[in-house]
């Protein structure tokens, strides 16, 4: 029947979107992310900007706190909702990493202030025995370049930055530069 057609499309749809989507925070997970970014790039030639962060020092805390304090990725993906806009790609990589790709920028400005926000949106002490356990973030940012960038490029590029802002004492961005590395502490 018709009704049964209808019913299964349904349920095959609900099943591909279930497919794209990290169920912990509902964000993209990697997968579906990649292929949205790579079909983008073919297609777009405006600004982009790639960010990968890390939350910083996430095992210990889970260690001393409980797994139960692993529902904070959870909120993380609820802050960046809030902070980047709807048109934005994002998506939870895995563990305590997660991606932002950002489309049609009018400069490079924004994504700094972004980073900076989401940098203060996530900063977070806390004390258990007498010990505090601050909690930040790590961001690796790559912005397209003016010819053909790929997925590949961009996310190696971000993640460099990333391991620099780690190096350089975590709770900061970093952008990724050709062969130089910019570090901002925001």
């Amino acid at each position: 029947t018709s009704a049964s057609r209808i019913n299964d499309l349904l349920a095959k749809g609900r099943i591909l979107k279930q497919r794209d989507k990290d169920p912990l925070t509902n964000l993209r997970n990697r997968k579906a992310a990649q292929k949205y970014i790579t079909d983008y790039l073919e297609r777009s030639s405006d600004l982009c900007a790639m960010l990968i962060m890390d939350i910083d020092h996430f095992k210990t805390v889970n260690d001393v706190f409980g797994h139960m304090y692993g529902d904070k990725i959870r909120e993380t993906g609820t802050k960046l909702n809030q902070i980047f806009r709807s048109s934005d790609c994002i998506c939870r990589l895995g563990g305590d990493e997660f991606m932002i790709f950002m489309t049609k920028l009018p400069d490079k400005d924004i994504v700094l202030k972004k980073a900076a926000q989401l940098n203060k949106s996530i900063f977070t002490c806390l004390n258990k025995d007498h010990r505090k356990y601050m909690i930040s973030a790590s961001i690796g940012i790559c912005f397209t370049d003016s010819g053909k960038s790929t997925y590949s490029q961009l996310y190696k590029n971000a993640d460099s930055a990333l391991y620099s802002s780690k190096q350089n004492g975590r709770n900061q961005y970093s952008v990724y530069r050709n062969e130089l590395k910019d570090t901002s502490i925001s």
